[in-house]
């Protein structure tokens, strides 16, 4: 049961790039796959996360797009 956040460390204050997202994300659905029978509450928490990774990437998305017309 091991989900990567090494790049979510508070230290990391630069932006996390798409590959990191990705990752992230790709972690969390593994997660999910490989403990959903004998860890349920932690696959939720899990699950959770990766809602909130994926909107906030959309967010981000969005932001950039609305942004780069200003610039």
């Amino acid at each position: 049961m091991h989900l990567s956040t090494h790049s979510l460390s508070p230290a990391n204050s630069a932006p996390l790039t798409a590959a990191e997202v990705q990752a992230f994300q790709v972690s969390c659905q593994q997660f999910i796959a490989n403990n959903a029978a004998n860890s349920p509450e932690l696959t939720q928490v899990a699950s959770q996360m990766l809602t909130i990774s994926q909107k906030m990437q959309a967010l981000s998305e969005k932001a950039e797009a609305f942004l780069s017309r200003y610039r």
